[in-house]
């Protein structure tokens, strides 16, 4: 159960800075006029796509489900689910005009530099914090192997 828990929060985490990071593309959108408004609707297309893109990330990312893959393996495996994902959902959700190619064009770019994003800011994070785990481990061992 405590797993379960500590697997739940951290995909809950992950959903949420996914979901704040939709909501600003979907607002600078709307703000430079590619788009009249964003909607509630649009808000709980992007909850749920949010979801599933952390869903994801933790599946392909973390390592601890994909097996043997290294980690280039798992980032490009990442990245095609990531933009297939996104291409369905923007297909499903009514997004975009599918007769206009310049949308989807638009719609790839912004989704490899969420990809990247998520993916800088994800390596950022396990560097300090895995430099954090190395200062303490280092202090404990000095103190206790003294």
């Amino acid at each position: 159960m405590k797993r379960f828990i500590k697997i739940a929060l951290e995909i809950k985490m992950r959903t949420c800075l996914i979901f704040t990071g939709i909501t600003l593309v979907a607002m600078a959108c709307q703000l430079i006029g590619l788009t009249d408004r964003v909607d509630v609707l649009f808000l709980w297309q992007a909850l749920l796509l949010g979801f599933l893109f952390a869903l994801l990330q933790y599946v392909l990312v973390s390592g601890r489900r994909v097996g043997s893959r290294g980690y280039v393996g798992r980032m490009a495996l990442f990245g095609g689910a990531f933009l297939a994902l996104l291409a369905a959902g923007a297909g499903l959700f009514g997004w975009l005009d599918p007769a206009r190619p310049e949308q989807w064009a638009f719609l790839l770019i912004v989704g490899l530099l969420a990809f990247l994003g998520i993916n800088i800011g994800f390596e950022i994070y396990a560097s300090l914090s895995g430099r954090r785990y190395d200062r303490l481990l280092e202090e404990y061992h000095s103190k206790n192997h003294s």
